[in-house]
């Protein structure tokens, strides 16, 4: 009894400091687009703090799958299109904002270059609560189309846009880079306006982060949106310094997109993409919220002041 006891004891002096010493990953769920850069980035190549910042890095095909994951808490932290988040927050999925990742990112890509040519056409979208979404019906919208009518979107996955374009299967699509330089490349592009035309410096994704992470992982998640941060200030100074050159090399591990498609969906031309402005701004994001309420994707207002938590970007400030 009294060995057994020992034993016992022995165990649990062993085993409280393996505990106290446990690393326990954040896990992250992107997509393989160039607006979600900086988290690729992150994760291969930059140590900010004198140690590396560890966090498994979940790759999804699609919006929905990855808002799925988010919802299920299979990952604490995820780089998500805006819409998504606040449709979520809506649905009272907890949720805070805690970064915007990236602004404009995204590509119209037409079968013609006439906008006579749209009306009865079909353009293939991300989701029906994406940036992508919003981005195509603004474009509509300026031009007198109405969306639903005249031209209508309907959701495509991702990684068949380029061979449902080929096939006429879609007249056009409205996707994150690099899908626009992609049909670029394939010279099936007729015509292409990218976003930051039709909304200059909008936002395209933003970082969310479960609160139940925020209460059990904070310093976990204080370093790693630190990287986020640094990173994104890196890919900004490397296109100044080498054309984007170190940005599409070191993507290439994890994405695996070819390099001369990230430099040419970086610079070509300049604000593409970019990862300046990250603070969320209250201000902003109800002007957006405003947006998504009148084309229908969000049903109702959501609390925006408490959404947003800055305590990590301010701090990083500081």
């Amino acid at each position: 009894m009294i060995i057994n006891f020992i034993k016992l004891f022995l165990c649990f002096i062993f085993f409280i400091p393996s505990l106290a010493f446990c690393e326990v990953n954040l896990r992250i769920g992107i997509l393989p687009i160039i607006e979600h850069l900086p988290v690729v980035i992150a994760k291969n190549e930059v140590s900010y703090s004198g140690k590396t910042i560890k966090y498994d890095l979940d790759i999804y095909t699609s919006w929905t799958a990855l808002e799925a994951a988010f919802r299920t808490k299979g990952v604490d932290a995820a780089a998500i299109t805006l819409p998504k988040a606040l449709l979520m927050a809506y649905e009272g999925v907890p949720l805070k904002i805690v970064l915007v990742l990236s602004r404009n990112g995204t590509a119209l890509v037409l079968n013609d270059d006439s906008l006579e040519s749209l009306k009865g056409k079909i353009i293939g979208c991300s989701g029906n609560d994406t940036t992508q979404l919003l981005i195509f019906k603004k474009f509509l919208k300026d031009k007198g189309l109405k969306s639903g009518y005249d031209t209508r979107s309907i959701l495509i996955p991702i990684e068949k846009a380029i061979s449902y374009l080929k096939e006429e299967k879609i007249y056009g699509f409205c996707l994150p880079e690099p899908y626009g330089v992609l049909a670029e490349e394939a010279k099936i592009a007729k015509k292409i306006i990218l976003s930051k035309d039709i909304s200059p410096n909008h936002i395209s994704s933003v970082i969310i982060i479960q609160p139940e992470a925020i209460e059990n992982k904070p310093g976990k998640l204080r370093e790693w949106v630190k990287s986020i941060i640094k990173s994104a200030e890196f890919i900004e100074q490397d296109e100044k310094d080498s054309g984007c050159r170190q940005v599409a090399v070191a993507q290439t591990k994890i994405l695996n997109i070819d390099t001369k498609i990230v430099i040419k969906s970086l610079q070509s031309p300049e604000n593409r993409v970019n990862f300046n402005k990250l603070t969320p701004d209250i201000s902003e994001i109800e002007s957006i919220m405003k947006n998504t309420i009148e084309i229908g994707i969000l049903p109702g207002t959501v609390n925006i002041s408490k959404l947003i938590d800055n305590r990590y970007i301010e701090a990083e400030k500081k």
